[in-house]
């Protein structure tokens, strides 16, 4: 794992703490600011079910007010009685209309926002609008009808939502601040954190590199062995079949080796080369393998697109995608190699035909050691390993591989930044 990699998941790491951090924090935030705002309109609505009980007083004092009226209004009650200054405190105003909306009782001595008219106004534009409880501006209003007319209370709770509003500026400026103390947290301490993984990954390269080379002694002493074996008797299905696993044998070492280096830094230096000849020359070097299995071979290479690269990284990767699509081609079906270039972006696709591949799992096929089916793909050869190493490739280009699959035709889609 290089520098870059290390980079690159330290601050995917960093990200995801700090969207999940937000995302808690907003959630709690909004939960105490719904909570309040529910709370706030209740005990708008049981205080303007008290004016409206009482013929526009808020007075419920327990000797003045039944017990069932103070057992119903519970929590305004214990307040009142706990507070002699509740009802000097609250402002609101209260209107009484007859059967012809003519006023014939008015309350406005708790409330000094408004004149006479304009709290009769309010209170007509209330019953017009056909709602029992809403919100007008700083005021909620509580509409009731009588057999004698209608009723209209209205609570001045500009400081309830004024509070609000102060709580949503905390809650969004504590989220803010919180994120920014969690972010510089998260930074100091990310390399910390991630060190596991990056032990983990780095054993692992250990591993294969150390393992590849350790079998590389016994494979040299059963190819040795078996060549001496042919020299003295000839060759026979035993010993062919032993080089035949020998040779595979070495090439899957080779591959493991490759995938445990493709993430470090490249050794190669980067010049400008003609990807054009370059992919051409390799993909023409499988032109015989696809006659012989009677499969069509079609190159659409324009001349002239060029880009800074290592010559034997496209070569390998064109020759991983080549080799791919020619075992994986249907039998008779065409394998087509083309090279694009639109503006700064260079597209290598590789294609062939495919007739089964409309239900495939497409994202798993750069895993390592993947077969889509492993009965249909035991006579072809490989290791399910090619096109993770081709998307090692890509990454060192900062560049992306895709598949997809349209009437029977698999496309393979590497995308290079000139």
């Amino acid at each position: 794992m290089n520098k870059k990699s290390i980079d690159k998941l330290r601050k995917h790491f960093i990200l995801i703490a700090l969207l999940s951090f937000t995302c808690v924090m907003f959630f709690i935030g909004g939960l105490v600011y719904v909570i309040n705002i529910a709370a706030a309109r209740h005990e708008a609505y049981e205080t303007l079910t008290i004016i409206l009980d009482n013929d526009g007083e808020l007075n419920i004092d327990a000797d003045k007010v039944p017990q069932s009226l103070l057992d119903k209004y519970f929590f305004l009650s214990k307040q009142s009685q706990s507070s002699p200054e509740f009802s000097y405190q609250t402002r609101y105003f209260y209107v009484e209309f007859d059967q012809e909306m003519k006023p014939s009782s008015l309350v406005t001595g708790h409330i000094a926002a408004l004149t006479d008219e304009e709290a009769i106004e309010y209170a007509k534009s209330a019953v017009q609008s056909g709602n029992s409880f809403r919100r007008r501006g700083n005021y909620y209003y509580l509409v009731n009808h009588t057999d004698s007319g209608t009723e209209v209370a209205f609570l001045d709770c500009r400081s309830q939502f004024y509070a609000n509003s102060r709580i949503l500026f905390i809650a969004l400026l504590l989220i803010v601040v919180g994120a920014v103390v969690s972010f510089l947290i998260l930074r100091a301490f990310s390399y910390r954190i991630i060190q596991p993984e990056i032990r983990n990954i780095q054993r692992q390269k250990q591993f294969i590199t150390n393992a590849s080379h350790e079998l590389k002694t016994p494979l040299a002493v059963i190819r040795a062995n078996t060549e001496l074996d042919i020299m003295m008797n000839g060759e026979n299905e035993w010993n062919q079949s032993t080089m035949r696993q020998v040779d595979h044998m070495t090439d899957l070492i080779q591959n493991l080796v490759t995938i445990a280096k493709y993430q470090e830094k490249s050794s190669g230096v980067r010049v400008d080369t003609d990807l054009s000849k370059t992919v051409s020359e390799s993909a023409e070097s499988f032109r015989t393998v696809a006659d012989h299995e009677s499969k069509t071979f079609t190159k659409k290479i324009p001349e002239g697109i060029h880009m800074e690269a290592e010559p034997n990284q496209i070569s390998q990767l064109t020759a991983l995608l080549v080799d791919n699509a020619i075992k994986y081609c249907d039998d008779g079906g065409e394998i087509t190699v083309e090279l694009s270039q639109k503006g700064r972006y260079i597209r290598l696709i590789v294609s062939n035909s495919y007739a089964e591949g409309a239900n495939q799992d497409y994202r798993r096929f750069f895993d390592r050691f993947y077969r889509e089916d492993e009965a249909h793909t035991q006579g072809r050869g490989g290791y399910g390993i090619g096109l993770s190493i081709a998307e090692g490739l890509m990454e060192q280009y900062r560049g992306s591989i895709d598949v997809s699959w349209k009437d029977g035709v698999i496309s393979f889609t590497c995308t290079f930044k000139a």
